[in-house]
């Protein structure tokens, strides 16, 4: 498989200024009404209008719709994630709203509540388990907490407050350590905690994801993008081309400054690089096992050789004398 760019450092800095330069600027009309500004966590990453998520309402408020969050196209759906902000205090009842509006079964997490003792996402789930908790006209119950080496899970059991007999299951995947604007992790941890989210994914293929940070953008837009990436090399041969620059500015044209940073630029081609190679190592290891078959395969059919000939090879061996028509039984 063959990158559509050279991985050459002064490359990359080229590249990712071209990306800035050539970011769209869409209409952010709703984000910006005065009513809606204070459901911006940051003041600079607006929502577009015409990829918004939009909130179902009966009111006749304009604003009553608005969530800071984008419809992201994926691998296999125009709205296969939905990247958005983490919740604050203010909008912690919208983001359930939204997830069950939306049907979403994954919750993405990629930013821990405090970084550097500042705050980075609001506490928006109960935090013991089997104590449920109410979001506005939604009731969250954790049923389940998984606290691994590299990364958290979390079950839900969410329902409305009027309909308590439609429950629906909620997964949330957590990351621990990825500062913001930054790519301090490990590839192959980053990559183990996509395949984790993938494998989940798999069973809900219909569903969005909904895939936050801080403010939805950095961390959430290469999350994305490895995340297509991986399923991309999988289906694809090594002869293919992959082309981070545009898939990178295809994501700016659903919500702005998606991969923010040209450290997260660079990050999803070293990753990339470590997806190759062991799509590389499994291909060896399969043609080394199809060989090591072929052997045996091999060595089966000497020792069948060797042994007494069939009932067939006897009449095919033995010369068969034609019959004397004269001659009588």
């Amino acid at each position: 498989m063959q990158n559509g760019h050279k991985e050459v450092s002064p490359l990359f800095k080229k590249e990712f200024k071209d990306i800035t330069k050539n970011s769209p600027s869409f209409s952010q009309e709703a984000a910006t009404l005065d009513a809606n500004k204070v459901k911006n966590r940051y003041v600079n990453i607006l929502a577009f209008d015409r990829t918004r998520v939009k909130l179902l309402t009966d009111e006749d408020d304009p604003t009553a719709d608005y969530i800071n969050a984008n419809y992201i196209p994926g691998y296999s759906s125009p709205r296969e994630y939905i990247a958005t902000q983490g919740p604050m205090t203010g909008t912690v009842n919208d983001f359930w709203r939204m997830v069950w509006e939306q049907n979403s079964a994954l919750i993405v997490q990629l930013s821990d509540l405090l970084e550097r003792g500042r705050p980075k996402v609001d506490l928006y789930w109960p935090t013991e388990v089997n104590s449920p908790m109410q979001y506005g006209e939604i009731i969250v119950t954790m049923t389940a907490l998984s606290s691994l080496n590299k990364y958290t899970i979390r079950n839900f059991i969410i329902c409305m407050e009027n309909n308590m007999e439609e429950r629906r299951q909620v997964t949330q995947f957590f990351i621990h350590g990825w500062v913001d604007y930054s790519a301090n992790l490990n590839p192959k941890d980053v990559m183990d905690y996509i395949r984790t989210v993938r494998l989940e994914a798999k069973r809900n293929p219909s569903r969005p994801i909904i895939v936050h940070c801080s403010a939805g953008v950095g961390r959430s837009g290469t999350f994305i993008a490895l995340d297509f990436l991986q399923q991309y090399v999988d289906d694809h041969t090594l002869d293919d081309v992959v082309d981070i620059y545009n898939l990178v500015l295809n994501m700016r044209h659903n919500r702005p400054l998606m991969v923010q940073t040209e450290a997260q630029y660079v990050f999803i081609h070293d990753t990339l690089k470590m997806i190759v190679d062991t799509k590389i190592e499994m291909m060896k290891a399969d043609e080394e096992n199809i060989y090591q078959n072929q052997v045996a395969q091999d060595d089966d059919n000497v020792y069948a050789n060797q042994g007494f000939e069939t009932e067939e090879n006897v009449y095919q061996n033995t010369e068969i004398q034609p019959t004397d028509p004269t001659t009588s039984l």
